[in-house]
């Protein structure tokens, strides 16, 4: 729970109640007391690197999108969350079993992921998707270069 708040933190989402975050009903993570539907694992670490201002909204707006769509398409189902900084980099894997196309899901607007890709390409970034399972997207985002 501590990292996932940490890195919602250090993407400057305002997604975090102060005190920490709040355990959903059934024992699901949650973000602001807002159920995730499925617990939330964070490994790597995000703080290695810095984002610029584009960099850091397209993030933040990812994961809003990933973490809901999870909770949509993959009710109760774990999400995994890798980051990973090289060459300047931030690569961040979210991993979730089952899901994806065809699940008999409810589905949403159909611009979650189109919307996603969007703001990260718009931020010099690029976005893969694998429908599996399990549903996989990786982001990677330019960080930015010191002065």
């Amino acid at each position: 729970m501590r990292k996932t708040q940490e890195l919602f933190a250090w993407v400057g989402c305002g997604l975090w109640e102060s005190g920490g975050g709040a355990e959903g009903a059934g024992g699901h993570e949650g973000v602001g007391g807002l159920d995730l539907g499925g617990q939330v694992a964070v490994r790597g670490d995000a703080d290695r690197g810095a984002l610029g201002t584009a960099g850091r909204t397209a993030a933040c707006r990812a994961l809003q999108e990933l973490l809901t769509n999870a909770r949509r398409h993959a009710p109760g189902s774990p999400t995994t969350l890798d980051l990973d900084w090289a060459d300047e980099m931030l690569t961040i894997t979210a991993s979730t079993p089952g899901g994806g196309a065809g699940n008999g899901a409810t589905p949403g607007a159909g611009r979650g992921l189109a919307g996603m890709r969007e703001r990260v390409t718009g931020a010099g970034g690029v976005m893969s998707v694998c429908e599996g399972p399990p549903f996989v997207v990786v982001l990677r985002l330019p960080g930015e270069r010191p002065a």
